[in-house]
C-alpha cells in the first residue's frame, strides 16, 4: 500500500514539474527559480541559508537561484539586521507580479482539468500527503542527528 502511494508521488512530481514548465510557457525561469520566488512571494524575506535549509539543497546552490532572479530583476536584497553577512532578499514588485501570475494560471488549468476528483477527495489526500511529508522529515532529521552522533563518536 505505502509503496503504491510513494511510486504515484514520486511518478506525479515528476509530471508536475513536467507540466509547470508547459504551463509557465515559454521563458527563463527554471522550476528551481520558481520555487524560490513563489515562496518569498508567500512567505516574505528570507535569508539564502534558511531558504537552503527549508528547501534542503546547498546554500550555494540557492545563492545562484538567487543571483539569477536579482539578475532579472525578480528579488531584492536588503540589509539583515540581525546578521551583517547574510543579507535578506525579498520579491521585488516585478517578481511578486511574475509569480502571481503563474500561480493564477496554474489554478485555472487545475480547474479546468479537476481529475475526476471532489473538494473533499482533494482535501483528504492533501492531509495523507501532508502527514507523509512531515514525518519523513522527522525521520530525516533523526537519521542526521544520528549519523552526527556516530561521527562525534569515531
Amino acid at each position: 500500500m505505502i509503496d503504491s502511494l510513494l511510486k504515484e508521488v514520486a511518478e506525479l512530481s515528476v509530471v508536475l514539474a513536467d507540466w509547470g514548465e508547459k504551463v509557465r510557457g515559454p521563458g527563463d525561469l527554471s522550476n528551481g527559480d520558481r520555487w524560490v520566488l513563489e515562496r518569498l512571494v508567500a512567505h516574505g524575506e528570507a535569508t539564502v541559508p534558511s531558504i537552503a535549509r527549508e528547501r534542503r539543497v546547498s546554500r550555494q546552490h540557492i545563492q545562484q537561484t538567487v543571483d539569477s532572479l536579482a539578475t532579472k530583476g525578480l528579488v531584492e536584497r536588503f540589509p539583515n539586521p540581525a546578521h551583517r553577512r547574510s543579507r535578506l532578499v525579498a520579491a521585488s514588485g516585478q517578481g511578486r507580479a511574475l509569480a502571481e501570475g503563474l500561480q493564477a494560471e496554474a489554478r485555472r488549468a487545475l480547474e479546468r482539468i479537476r481529475a475526476g476528483t471532489s473538494d473533499e477527495a482533494v482535501r483528504d489526500a492533501s492531509e495523507v500527503l501532508r502527514r507523509w511529508r512531515i514525518a519523513l522529515l522527522e525521520d530525516l532529521d533523526r537519521r542526521g542527528r544520528g549519523q552526527a552522533n556516530a561521527r562525534r563518536r569515531e
